[in-house]
């Protein structure tokens, strides 16, 4: 089975958890920073997970797109292409990011089974 980088702002926690639990639910393996090991260093871990992922979902939000951490994670995924952006609010995509198809979650979770197609659920 991929597995799937979760990308998401701390205020979206909850939306990132449930999306974690629905994908592995599916039998997909997930990783969101929740999983960091303690004593980690954060940037090492995250690009080591971005590039061992097959895909790199990003929970674009208000939150979101105004998190370095985000967009680093993003463009890096992009840069792969790995990228699978999804919407879960109402917000303005990022510039670089707006040329790209953006699945839109806010009815959901039926609104997920396009990107389960996509990771492989």
């Amino acid at each position: 089975m991929p597995f799937i980088f979760i990308s998401y702002s701390r205020a979206d926690r909850d939306k990132a958890q449930a999306i974690a639990e629905l994908l592995a639910a599916h039998k997909l393996e997930v990783w969101w920073d929740h999983d960091l090991e303690p004593g980690s260093v954060f940037s090492v871990e995250l690009r080591q997970r971005i590039e061992q992922a097959a895909y790199v979902i990003v929970l674009w939000s208000s939150n979101s797109i105004g998190s370095h951490f985000v967009l680093d994670e993003a463009t890096h995924a992009r840069s792969m292409n790995k990228l699978v952006p999804v919407r879960i609010d109402d917000c303005v995509l990022p510039l670089g990011f707006g040329q790209l198809h953006v699945h839109d979650v806010r009815k959901w979770p039926e609104d997920l089974l396009p990107v389960l197609a996509k990771v492989g659920g």
